[in-house]
């Protein structure tokens, strides 16, 4: 079976846009709209406090966390 969007979301290090610029607002951060190192220091920084694999990927577990 194929993973679709319906199945599987998440954002990561490379991607653009309005859903990325909402998660950097989130997390206080100015909102470029690109998932930079920056961005992703923050999400480890939240994936760390509540147990996550450290990983830097925003999924449906860290942004329930978020």
């Amino acid at each position: 079976r194929s993973v679709t969007a319906e199945l599987y979301w998440a954002l990561g290090p490379g991607d653009t846009g309005v859903e990325v610029e909402r998660m950097q607002e989130m997390l206080g951060l100015e909102p470029t709209g690109v998932f930079d190192e920056v961005l992703k220091q923050r999400v480890r920084g939240v994936q760390i406090v509540h147990g996550l694999i450290p990983d830097g990927i925003i999924d449906e577990e860290t942004l329930a966390r978020m």
